[in-house]
């Protein structure tokens, strides 16, 4: 029987400029399968909706000051927009992610980018019938797409199809005015600049007051701005940057914690500590010692918080999720 290799095990690792992850749609057209191991990923959004469905392991999902623990068998479904926090622990949790972009069914269905899903988690507003055929219905279809089998686009669109009625029938609902639209569309074009800010300089003493000064608004709004679009403060986003960075080099055994937490930006390694305390209940040197040095004693790279699987990892991922079913 192939066995899946470790989660730790860099594969290909997803790279973005910023938190607003471009999506690329190469496979199939307006719609993007994946799966993934997550340690970590900070808040972050997508311009299109999307699903993960949870395949092995457990975290804990933050969005707008709300904390939903994730397991094996869930779905969690996010609106286009929702900015979303993913912590999977040491060893990661591994997702399948699906991604629909606005224009799928768009001549069908021109109203879908104002609709606002009111619930996250499908387990708790489906019967467990539905449920059931959903979950397996989505790692039929992800199979389909990553064994490349014929006619396989018309089966995953085909799914997404019905996925999309299903949840526009069962899931609560909110409409967007064409004024609040507006409005979402202001804000969140200037998070967007608040974030290629802090993305292009988190290693440096980066204050509130100097970014809104840029922006031409008060610190008070712009904190204002950020809290309501990303669900966090900007310190602590600003912090999670800084943790990601650090987390990348924290491999490199010549480097000391704070050297690391100084080349990420943080001016005292206490403030590295905290962070490495509320993710993994551990100091960044006993991380280290547990998990980075014997992963690369293994032969194994471990600087991504987030690795893609390649097609065939994938395959092995699903069907061991169908037979634990």
């Amino acid at each position: 029987m192939r066995r899946l290799r470790s989660s730790r095990v860099l594969r290909r690792c997803r790279q973005t400029d910023n938190e607003f992850e471009i999506i690329p749609y190469g496979k199939l057209r307006h719609i993007r399968v994946f799966a993934l191991n997550v340690i970590y990923r900070n808040y972050h959004f997508h311009r299109d909706m999307e699903l993960i469905l949870v395949i092995r392991g457990a975290g804990v999902l933050q969005m707008y000051g709300e904390s939903l623990e994730l397991e094996q068998g869930m779905i969690v479904l996010f609106n286009r927009e929702d900015a979303h926090e993913i912590t999977g622990g040491p060893n990661g949790i591994d997702v399948l992610g699906i991604q629909i972009s606005p224009d799928f069914l768009y001549g069908y269905l021109r109203g879908m980018s104002a609709l606002n899903f009111e619930k996250r988690d499908l387990k708790s507003v489906l019967d467990c019938e539905c449920f059931k055929h959903i979950y397996e219905s989505l790692i039929g279809m992800a199979l389909s797409y990553f064994s490349g089998e014929k006619y396989f686009e018309l089966k995953c669109v085909s799914c997404i199809a019905e996925l999309l009625r299903v949840l526009y029938q069962r899931v609560p609902l909110t409409e967007l005015t064409k004024q609040k639209s507006n409005k979402r569309i202001a804000v969140n074009t200037r998070r967007d600049r608040i974030c290629a800010i802090i993305d292009d300089s988190y290693q440096h003493s980066l204050t509130l007051e100097a970014i809104a000064e840029r922006e031409g608004i008060t610190p008070a709004h712009l904190s204002h701005i950020f809290k309501e679009s990303m669900g966090i403060n900007f310190r602590s986003y600003l912090n999670n940057v800084r943790f990601e960075h650090a987390y990348r080099i924290l491999h490199n055994p010549k480097k000391s914690i704070l050297d690391i937490a100084i080349e990420s930006g943080f001016s005292d390694q206490k403030y590295l500590a905290a962070i490495f305390k509320k993710r993994f209940n551990c100091t960044p040197s006993q991380f280290r010692s547990r998990h980075i040095y014997p992963a690369i004693h293994a032969g194994q790279l471990v600087n991504a918080l987030q690795t893609d699987y390649s097609e065939a990892e994938s395959i092995v991922l699903l069907e061991m999720a169908l037979r634990s079913e």
